[in-house]
């Protein structure tokens, strides 16, 4: 099933929300046509340097799509939905604590650079084709946060002696280093709802900058 997700802001559903909403965005994960919508611990500006973008004036969101590059909404969260095949209703849920949701979970990795000298590139594509075959889905349990120990712990349950020492910004922000064999790597996470987070990776060395995203979601 092909997974659609939509980060959007509708003024009407805003006003309707308590003062913790105002500046905030909705949240909505869409699988075929219905959406789940939450409140995002996000303001359209964070969102926009999460995303990498500028925040466009008039925007309503931001839809996100498996393996293409995200693209600000210029309509409602109703709207989208019944372009969709949905009803156009989306009830927010309201989190006062943002965590991530024990579960099922996936990621798929993109390069977005590589610099360094010539062959540095065929070796991102080489290193990025490792990491997105392995290892699949994996059961997390977050333990009531975004430990994203955790989550290297599942991803890597039989041990590796390069694990990254994680380092907690805020409840939603997680930064990370890691080395080994010449090699440099910095790590940020950001939980962007509780069913979906993106981890940025530099990797340094040996000539080479290799910058990845990843991008996790539960999925089941």
């Amino acid at each position: 099933m092909s997974f659609l997700r939509l980060v959007l802001l509708s003024a009407a559903t805003l006003s309707a929300l308590p003062a913790l909403a105002e500046d905030r965005l909705i949240v909505a994960d869409c699988a075929g046509g219905e959406c789940r919508c939450v409140l995002s611990s996000l303001t359209p500006n964070e969102m926009a340097v999460v995303l990498g973008t500028d925040l466009p004036a008039g925007a309503t969101g931001v839809i996100l799509r498996e393996d293409a590059a995200p693209d600000w909404l210029m309509s409602s969260v109703g709207d989208a939905e019944i372009a969709l095949g949905g009803d156009g209703v989306c009830e927010t849920e309201l989190f006062e604590d943002w965590v991530p949701e024990n579960g099922v979970w996936d990621g798929r990795t993109a390069l977005t650079g590589a610099s360094g000298r010539a062959e540095c590139s065929m070796m991102a594509t080489m290193m990025l084709g490792m990491m997105n075959q392995a290892p699949g889905p994996v059961t997390v349990d977050w333990g009531g946060a975004f430990d994203m120990q955790r989550f290297w712990a599942a991803s890597n349950p039989t041990g590796d002696t390069d694990r990254p020492v994680w380092t907690p910004v805020d409840f939603r922000t997680v930064t990370g280093q890691g080395g080994g064999e010449g090699m440099v790597t910095a790590y940020t996470a950001r939980l962007i709802s509780p069913v979906r987070f993106v981890l940025d990776t530099r990797i340094s060395g040996e000539g080479c900058v290799f910058d990845m995203r990843t991008t996790a979601r539960k999925v089941g």
